[in-house]
């Protein structure tokens, strides 16, 4: 993945493997963002990952929080996956009132193949 050095690359489609087999089809996306992606991340700088799928709760939250640290562990701690959780309907009153890290995320970010 452009952007990605290995490491991050193997962690973040381990990241969006775990979340499709866990989630189906109710996951939509999963993009890398921030500095990973902008290529300006420091040693050891967690992995922002955009993760947008049909609908979500509290329970959906935490489930994908569980998943991320299950992909820190398989790292042993080398990747810090940060997951930022939104559904179709929240992106969408985001992208129509132009907030700018949902922009950002939307045109920089890396999508991940899931």
């Amino acid at each position: 993945m452009p952007g990605l050095d290995s490491e991050y690359f193997a962690a973040a489609s381990d990241f969006a493997a775990r979340l499709r087999q866990h989630l189906g089809g109710r996951l939509k996306e999963v993009r890398v963002f921030g500095s990973q992606a902008e290529e300006t991340a420091q040693p050891g700088s967690a992995m922002d990952c955009f993760v947008l799928v049909d609908h979500h709760d509290s329970r959906l939250r935490r489930e994908i929080s569980g998943i991320a640290d299950d992909v820190m562990t398989a790292t042993e701690f080398k990747v810090v996956p940060f997951p930022m959780v939104m559904d179709e309907t929240e992106l969408e009153w985001r992208r129509e009132r132009e907030q700018k890290q949902v922009l950002e995320i939307l045109q920089d970010g890396i999508e991940v193949p899931c």
